[in-house]
């Protein structure tokens, strides 16, 4: 049987966030040389530079929601916020 500690997923580093992010912008044609670590709080901001692009990758948030897919889909849905 395993622990219980062992179903709670580890935060996510900044460096494992910025690589997501930077191959995710890849993977849509936005060329990234040096991305910079904005913010390493509840969620990561990277700035994909040169691009004029900030990534926000949830990482701890994420581990706080029951399923926090949905909630990520309801702010791609609305990213202003303004339906909340």
């Amino acid at each position: 049987m395993r622990p219980p500690e062992a179903d709670v997923a580890a935060p996510v580093s900044a460096r494992s966030a910025a690589a997501a992010a930077v191959a995710v912008a890849r993977e849509h044609g936005v060329r990234v040389r040096e991305p910079v670590v904005l913010n390493d709080s509840f969620n990561v901001r990277v700035h994909l530079r040169p691009a004029p692009v900030v990534a926000r990758v949830p990482t701890v948030t994420a581990l706080g929601r029951a399923r926090p897919e949905e909630a990520l889909a309801r702010e791609l849905d609305d990213p202003t916020g303004e339906t909340r």
